[in-house]
């Protein structure tokens, strides 16, 4: 019986390469653990037939191809999981059609695309010049850690957060036109560490207390250590209107996050079960930084002030292990106008004395769901 071509619609993912050869085997084993092919090891065994002969045909630039499916029921997600794995493939925009001869098991493929063929080598190129220039500023012997946070960086400090973005569903999104959404920002990050080596997976799920917000952030693992990093929220301005967003160029409160401060963060990822353990802070960037408190402590934190203060730092950055540390934190920077005096008066007063200044005015943000405080003055 012949069916007739059916539009389907799959959503973009993106994560690490995996290379196919032309008779559609593996070139590689593919390990349960492997971020790299984080999506493909979701399927079934027959999905994960197919998606190796979906990357073979697409690999190889053909827009149009022939595959063997029994279920084709089963070709949506092993596209899905082929795009989820491979955001070098920025040119397909997650559209399909399909025709063909359900007894046989043979189907037509005919891929959907944002730009035209003869465009993709030379957007390719521009994109493979981003990603070299992210490459060359890494040190000769530069770790996982530094490659992920030099990532971050880059990404974040060269695109601005934007749901007008022009490819804001694919890398181009990011490393051409400098505007993307989350889906881009993960999509890019992702890429980079493909470049660089290291396992990392696209992720997408939901934020929780917002109706139907789909969202997308990132899973790597860093010297074997599973952690979370959102690129997207770590740019100031996702959320232009806050303290935050006027006083910082990058925000390092989402990179190396563990899979319970995701929770807190509402992030709530789409297929959970498939998750690896995620509980290590062992990269956590303000334990890293010397900025993190597993318990309240009045010397430890006038210690930091005072430093701030020494050294003329414009920001002072605390993290805290437990709600109770972060609440008496709270209380001792801003007790309000009948409690006892802030940490920060005499801090503030020998900063004044040394400026010449007659009044200073500073001021905080509170990240309730990760206990971070910021003060800027």
């Amino acid at each position: 019986m012949f069916l007739t071509a059916a539009l389907l619609i799959f959503a973009l993912f993106s994560c690490p390469a995996f290379f196919v050869s032309a008779d559609g085997t593996a070139d590689e084993a593919l390990s349960d653990a492997d971020l790299k092919h984080f999506s493909y090891n979701r399927l079934d065994d027959e999905a994960k037939l197919i998606y190796q002969q979906l990357y073979s045909a697409i690999a190889d630039g053909k827009s149009e191809f022939k595959i063997s499916a029994s279920n084709s029921d089963l070709i949506g997600p092993a596209l899905s999981a082929i795009l989820a794995d491979h955001p070098e493939f920025f040119w397909i925009d997650g559209t399909a059609s399909m025709s063909g001869f359900k007894l046989l098991g043979i189907w037509t493929i005919s891929l959907g695309l944002n730009i035209g063929e003869d465009e993709i080598e030379g957007v390719r190129q521009a994109i493979e010049a981003k990603a070299d220039e992210y490459l060359g500023m890494l040190p000769s012997d530069a770790g996982d850690y530094e490659k992920v946070r030099a990532a971050y960086e880059y990404i974040i400090g060269s695109t601005d957060y934007s749901l007008s973005g022009i490819q804001n569903q694919n890398i181009q999104s990011v490393f051409l036109y400098g505007e993307s959404v989350c889906a881009g920002y993960a999509r890019a990050f992702k890429y980079l560490l493909d470049r660089a080596g290291v396992d990392c997976a696209y992720i997408e799920g939901t934020i929780e207390g917002e109706a139907e917000e789909g969202h997308a952030w990132n899973l790597v693992s860093i010297d074997g250590t599973y952690t979370y990093v959102d690129p997207s929220w770590g740019d100031p301005t996702y959320g232009e209107d806050n303290t935050d967003a006027k006083r910082l160029d990058i925000i390092y409160d989402y990179l190396c996050l563990t899979g319970e401060e995701m929770r807190r963060a509402r992030h709530i990822p789409s297929y959970a079960d498939d998750l690896p353990d995620c509980s290590s802070n062992r990269w956590d960037y303000y334990i890293l930084g010397g900025m993190y408190y597993p318990e309240y402590s009045r010397d430890a934190l006038s210690r930091a002030l005072w430093h701030a203060v020494d050294e003329e730092e414009s920001v002072v950055c605390m993290k805290f292990a437990t709600e109770e540390a972060y609440q008496e934190a709270l209380y001792a920077l801003f007790p309000g106008e009948d409690g006892p005096e802030s940490l920060l008066t005499e801090p503030m007063r020998q900063r004044m004395e040394w400026d010449e200044l007659s009044s200073m005015r500073y001021y905080y943000s509170c990240q309730d769901e990760l206990r971070i405080i910021k003060i800027y003055w």
